[in-house]
C-alpha cells in the first residue's frame, strides 16, 4: 500500500476493472473504472486520472460504445495538455497512457467511419 489513501482506492478500483477485463465481464470492468475515474479526479492526479481513462475506454470499445470510448480518449489528451509542463504525469509512464489515448483516437474515429475523406476533415 501507497502512503496515499486515496490513490489506494484508485488503484483497487482499477486493479478490479483489470481482472474484469481479462475474464471478459466488460460491463462489470467499465463500472468499476468508471469508479475509478471519478475517485481520481478528486485527487487532481493526473496520472492516476490517465491510468483510470484508459481502463475505462477498453472496457467501452470492448462493449462497442466507441463514441464514449472517443470521449474518454479525448478527455485524456487534454489531461496530458493541461498537466504538460508537470512532473505528475509520471513520467515515462504517463507518457505511455498519453500515446495511448493519441492511438486510440484515431481508432475510435475510424470505427465511427469508413470514409478516408471525412478522417481527413476530423484531423485537419
Amino acid at each position: 500500500m501507497s502512503s496515499n489513501p486515496a490513490n489506494d482506492v484508485i488503484e483497487a478500483f482499477i486493479t478490479e476493472a483489470r481482472e474484469s477485463y481479462r475474464e471478459h465481464r466488460w460491463r462489470k470492468s467499465a463500472m468499476t473504472s468508471a469508479s475509478a475515474v471519478q475517485a481520481a479526479k478528486l485527487t487532481k492526479d493526473p496520472f492516476m486520472i490517465l491510468r483510470a481513462l484508459y481502463f475505462h475506454r477498453r472496457a467501452l470499445w470492448m462493449m462497442a460504445d466507441f463514441g464514449a470510448a472517443l470521449v474518454l480518449d479525448t478527455e485524456s489528451l487534454g489531461v496530458a495538455e493541461q498537466y504538460a509542463d508537470s512532473d505528475r504525469l509520471g513520467g515515462r509512464s504517463g507518457a505511455w497512457y498519453i500515446a495511448q489515448a493519441r492511438a486510440n483516437w484515431i481508432q475510435d474515429i475510424l470505427a465511427q467511419t469508413s470514409d478516408p475523406e471525412k478522417l481527413r476533415q476530423l484531423l485537419e
